[in-house]
C-alpha cells in the first residue's frame, strides 16, 4: 500500500528545486561573465561546473529519498528557475540593447 501524497513535502521540494536552480543559474551567469577575463577559461568552466553540479545532485538526491513525486516537484522547481533565469537575461538594458547582445526571440 502506498502512502498518500503530502502537499507539504511537495511544496518544500518545489521550493528546494527553485532555490537549487536559482543558485545553479546564478553561478553559471557569474562564470560566463568572468570567462572572458580569465587566463585559464577551460579550468574556470570545469571548476564552475563541478561546484554548481554537486549541490544540485545532492538536492535532487535528497528529494528522491522522499519519493518520485517529491523528485518531480524538485525538478519542476529547477526548470521554473531556468525559465525565470532566461527571462531575466533577455530583459532589455537601459540603452535598448539586450543583455545577451542579441535580439529577443533568437534562441541558442
Amino acid at each position: 500500500m502506498t502512502a498518500p501524497l503530502d502537499p507539504t513535502v511537495l511544496l518544500v521540494a518545489l521550493a528546494g528545486g527553485l532555490l537549487l536552480g536559482l543558485a545553479y543559474f546564478a553561478g553559471l551567469w557569474v562564470t560566463v561573465r568572468r570567462v572572458g577575463k580569465c587566463a585559464r577559461p577551460a579550468t574556470l568552466l570545469v571548476k564552475s561546473f563541478v561546484v554548481r553540479l554537486l549541490p544540485l545532485l545532492a538536492g535532487l538526491w535528497l528529494a528522491s529519498r522522499r519519493g518520485a513525486p517529491a523528485l518531480a516537484a524538485c525538478l519542476a522547481g529547477f526548470f521554473l528557475a531556468r525559465f525565470l533565469a532566461v527571462r531575466v537575461v533577455r530583459q532589455p538594458l537601459a540603452g535598448g540593447k539586450h543583455s545577451r547582445g542579441t535580439e529577443p526571440g533568437v534562441s541558442l
